[in-house]
């Protein structure tokens, strides 16, 4: 991955499961949208110290047009919180390598 490539997934959640926005060793993201299929789920900002729940849904939805800097070390969390598996993604850009 380079500066400014896209990068996103869109991908099944099980319930109680999670998708962790999180860039691996070195790089940094900084995500634009989350999307969520119908269910309820947390969003969660996560780091070393402290997990904060940041928002909660019930239904389908997307978080839109933000600016979540993000490292390996801090990082977002999606908790399917439903009896079902839901669809769940996200996109953004690379902003280091």
């Amino acid at each position: 991955m380079a500066v400014g490539d896209a990068v996103g997934t869109l991908s099944p959640v099980a319930p109680s499961g999670t998708l962790n926005v999180r860039p691996s060793g070195s790089q940094e993201w900084v995500i634009h949208n989350l999307y969520f299929g119908s269910a309820t789920f947390d969003i969660q900002i996560v780091n070393s110290s402290s997990t904060i729940t940041i928002d909660s849904f019930s239904g389908p939805g997307a978080i839109t047009g933000f600016w979540f800097h993000l490292t390996n070390s801090q990082y977002l969390r999606i908790i399917n919180k439903g009896s079902s598996t839901i669809p769940a993604g996200y996109d953004g850009i690379v902003t280091k390598v």
